[in-house]
């Protein structure tokens, strides 16, 4: 603070009676204002008090404890005096101190204000933009700057609960992503198997499509012929996807809808139970849509 140019530190001293501040509940001591004024004295500051003429219990008994501190009239403290008062020294309406405070060392300055119970500034200056909420933080603990009643005992109770929480957490994503958790850690299969947890295959919609498609009419049975084309671009095995067939009228309105599973979209004597990576699956089926007066289809590929 000196070193950026204050020069002065004003205090609200209020009354130099302990009987009134302890009347008001000020929370200080005559003694610990007359440290905070050797230590401000010691460090090179000018000092001014502020004081509350007129308090609640200021009575002629406790005046006797103060009788040149208290002013009979505002102006009875010539310039003069002003100017010529000792800096640190609580000045009384004729000049004379009221309270003095002799010349300290900074040390001895210091000290009294430890045994004042006040903090030394000078002692907090050296930590940049102290923060009580940091402290903790700053000094490697874990209470932010206030111990506890417990002081730093770790509450293991909580630490159990959460290590539970998690573990359970674990084996729920575990569960639920299985299949990719297989794939990319094979050895984790023969978990499972003890745990007797079925693995279902990978099905991921936007790695299958019909690569083509289309739809002709057997005039000989009076059946349409549906041929399509399917393709797994993943690069390993994946479910066997379903197709959805609607057919539409000239009016591009739905006449007739159906949803296919493998087995009946797969040639008859066909072992195949997962669609292969990166394989081609090519589909025809017949399909009886008499009188159903339907003139094209849309074909749609997913996973149920």
């Amino acid at each position: 603070m000196r070193e950026s140019g204050c020069h002065t530190l004003m205090f609200g001293v209020e009354s130099p009676s302990q009987t009134v501040l302890d009347a008001h509940r000020k929370r200080t001591t005559v003694e610990g204002i007359q440290a905070a004024y050797s230590l401000a004295r010691g460090m090179g500051f000018r000092t001014l008090a502020h004081f509350m003429i007129g308090l609640t219990g200021e009575d002629e008994p406790v005046k006797e404890e103060y009788p040149d501190a208290v002013p009979e009239s505002p102006d009875s403290e010539t310039d003069e005096q002003r100017e010529t008062a000792p800096s640190g020294t609580l000045t009384a309406t004729d000049g004379e101190p009221a309270v003095q405070v002799a010349d300290e060392t900074p040390e001895e300055a210091t000290l009294a204000a430890r045994e004042a119970g006040l903090v030394a500034a000078r002692e907090l200056a050296e930590t940049p933009a102290f923060d009580r909420w940091a402290a903790g933080a700053l000094s490697g603990g874990n209470s932010g700057g206030f111990e506890t009643d417990d002081g730093r005992r770790t509450n293991w109770v909580f630490v159990v609960a959460a290590l539970m929480l998690a573990a359970i957490l674990s084996a729920q994503l575990a569960y639920h992503f299985r299949s990719e958790l297989v794939r990319f850690i094979p050895a984790v299969a023969g978990v499972f198997e003890v745990l007797d947890v079925q693995i279902p295959s990978s099905a991921r919609s936007d790695l299958v499509s019909i690569e083509a498609s289309d739809l002709q009419v057997d005039n000989a049975r009076g059946l349409f012929v549906l041929n399509a084309l399917l393709h797994n671009r993943a690069d390993y095995a994946q479910a066997m996807p379903a197709l959805e067939l609607t057919l539409i009228d000239a009016a591009d309105k739905p006449v007739a809808r159906r949803v296919m599973k493998a087995a009946e979209y797969l040639p008859p004597g066909s072992n195949l139970t997962s669609f292969p990576a990166k394989a081609e699956i090519p589909v025809r089926m017949w399909i009886d849509a008499r009188g159903l007066g339907a003139s094209g289809y849309r074909l749609y590929i997913f996973y149920p």
